[in-house]
């Protein structure tokens, strides 16, 4: 038998065809579309004239919608993981994507059309006049981690007079740059000096997805700007980027597999990293602090380091938290279970700061029931494509035995729906990583998986294992992935801000290749004591059926044993994806005509969910 299923085997992965690993632009943003449904935005002041000058944001706080005190939209996206190399963390990011995160029109070509705009609140500029010498500024970047915006595109800033008419003031067509430009425009025509003055950014784009992206940072207008070099310095020190991870291995881990084994799971050191966009030197101190946020409990602060960084530099402020004795001693978790430890860092005492809410930075470490290489947010979407058998497989390593409980997708939308395809869910002993020769071996694989799209910021479906099915991994490595047949990629979500292509494979020319794209596809092993799911934007697509088939290995008539008022169909597809027969309400299946080998039995009940099982026709 063992030959005969290693023949079977060898044929399978000799017919299958090279695959090729793709990404893809998001047809959505899964952050704006839980949050227009959560959360209903109250406009602040509506036509009131609310803003004096200076006004100043660098959209270094929370988004994801822009602050409503002062503006009037929420289409742009506010975050802090699709630009590159911002002067100050947190941007304002231009799309195709209405509020709600979905495209304004999903069935839409790829024409330039008008997209996201951004509208400040009224300013009183009445009584001012040229001697005040108002000035606007901001800074911009075309592409960052997103889609490039094509030359048809544009970014567009507009002034509204005192006659209400909008006038265009600047545009810029689309492109890739690298770096922020820095764009100033005076306020000083007498049509603008009026209480009820706005401006507003807007930007053209293929509105069908998220598409043809533009960055906005830093937007201030002020008095006294001086026309020159000098109008636009920014007198400012800032966190430019949230703390780096200080674990090694994940972005997110179980804390019992963390605690135990803390000299293995820690990155020392880790640093946050401050911009001085100022034209001279600035100084500043540095407090950091590690919190247990569940319970409240500070149990590291230090006023670590006085900085002197030069003239439009960039300063990164190692952590010594783990460095040197390793004293930080970790708080004790109830049942010991779960934790989440914020990491903080604050900017005190800093000369000169115009602008403090962007002196904070902090990131929170997840320590619930599952790994994690991907941060929880979607840039892009990975797939394989290509004919034949396509496998991808992440490696994980636990520090000590522990029971799977489930594996958790991000699966991300596209230009096209996968949620028909059809997967083999895997968790496998070995790989054969090398390619020595190594038999491929499993944990635990579940046939006739299909892709299921949850709408929320974490959008993960999980695939529950049976509780008839205890899967005990021992300490070590071990493999979480998929396998397929079908052509079309998976579309699974794409992180693109942490990167773990060297623990990635995929499967292509009947070998293991080391996936060569930088970043982390979103999917993770639950693992624990139970399946209490510690997290949120959670679904879980599991069910039952009391199924028995027999005999196995059958030559002639395969008998099902299951209740014929619960199924609506049943089909049988062999190794290579192909159907042999589709049937409704049969439980007794000839056979005879079949070649010999290994067959899935594909059950699908009245309320749409689905069943399978492994047969061999010998």
């Amino acid at each position: 038998m063992r030959l005969f299923c290693f023949l079977t085997l060898f044929i399978f992965f000799i017919q299958s065809s090279v695959a090729q690993e793709n990404l893809y632009n998001l047809l959505s943003n899964a952050e704006l579309k839980e949050y227009s449904i959560k959360i209903k935005r109250v406009a602040a002041g509506g036509d009131t004239i609310s803003l004096n000058v200076p006004f100043i944001d660098d959209f270094s706080y929370e988004g994801p919608y822009p602050d409503n005190l002062k503006w009037d939209d929420d289409d742009v996206y506010v975050n802090d993981h699709f630009a590159i190399d911002p002067i100050t963390k947190g941007v304002a990011t231009f799309e195709g994507l209405a509020s709600n995160g979905l495209p304004y029109d999903a069935d839409g070509n790829n024409i330039s059309k008008p997209a996201d705009t951004l509208t400040s609140k009224p300013f009183f500029l009445g009584g001012m006049g040229l001697i005040d010498s108002i000035y606007l500024s901001f800074l911009y970047q075309a592409k960052g981690l997103g889609d490039q915006p094509e030359t048809d595109d544009s970014l567009v800033l507009e002034y509204l007079t005192s006659g209400n008419n909008w006038v265009w003031m600047w545009s810029v067509s689309g492109q890739a740059s690298a770096d922020f430009e820095q764009v100033i425009f005076p306020v000083t025509d007498p049509q603008f000096l009026f209480d009820g003055f706005r401006f507003r950014f807007r930007n053209y784009a293929s509105i069908n997805g998220n598409n043809d992206h533009w960055h906005l940072d830093y937007v201030r207008m002020a008095k006294n700007r001086v026309a020159g070099v000098n109008d636009i310095i920014i007198s400012d020190v800032a966190f430019k980027n949230i703390p780096d991870n200080f674990l090694k291995n994940y972005y997110a881990m179980p804390w019992n597999q963390f605690v135990n084994d803390i000299s293995t799971e820690i990155d020392t050191p880790y640093s946050a990293v401050v911009r001085n966009n100022h034209s001279a030197g600035a100084s500043f101190t540095i407090s950091n602090s590690l919190e247990e946020l569940r319970t409240t409990n500070i149990f590291y602060s230090s006023n670590q380091l006085t900085n002197n960084p030069a003239a439009f530099s960039d300063v990164a402020i190692p952590s010594t938290l783990f460095t040197g004795s390793g004293n930080i001693i970790f708080p004790l978790v109830v049942n010991n279970d779960s934790a989440i430890i914020r990491c903080q860092y604050i900017i005190e005492n800093a000369t000169p700061d115009i602008y403090s809410p962007n002196n904070e930075s902090h990131l929170d470490h997840k320590f619930f029931n599952y790994y994690a290489y991907d941060d929880g947010s979607a840039e892009k979407a990975y797939g394989l494509e290509g004919p034949g058998l396509k496998k991808f497989a992440y490696k994980f390593h636990l520090n000590h035995a522990d029971t799977l409980r489930a594996v958790r997708f991000h699966f991300a939308q596209i230009d096209h729906d996968a949620s028909d395809q059809l997967f083999s869910l895997y968790v496998w002993e070995n790989i054969d990583e090398n390619n020595t020769g190594d038999a491929e071996t499993s944990f635990y694989h579940a046939d006739f998986s299909k892709p299921y799209y949850i709408d929320s910021i974490n959008g993960w479906t999980t695939y529950k294992i049976d509780p008839d099915s205890l899967v005990i991994l021992p300490a070590g490595d071990f493999y979480v992935g998929w396998t397929q047949t079908d052509e079309a990629n998976m579309q699974v979500g794409f992180d693109v801000n942490t990167d773990a292509h060297t623990n990635g494979y995929y499967f292509s020319s009947g070998g293991w290749n080391e996936s060569t794209l930088n970043g982390s596809l979103m999917f993770n092993p639950v693992v624990g004591s139970n399946f209490q799911f510690i997290g949120a934007g959670v679904e879980e697509f599991t069910s039952k059926l009391n199924l028995q088939i027999y005999p196995n290995p059958v030559s002639h008539i395969l008998h099902l044993d299951f209740d014929m008022n619960e199924i609506s169909s049943v089909s049988i597809y062999s190794l290579l994806g192909e159907c042999m027969i589709t049937s409704v309400n049969n439980n007794q299946i000839n056979v005879s005509s079949f070649t010999p080998g290994i067959y899935f039995l594909r059950l699908e009940d009245v309320n749409g969910n689905y069943f399978s099982a492994r047969f061999i026709r010998n």
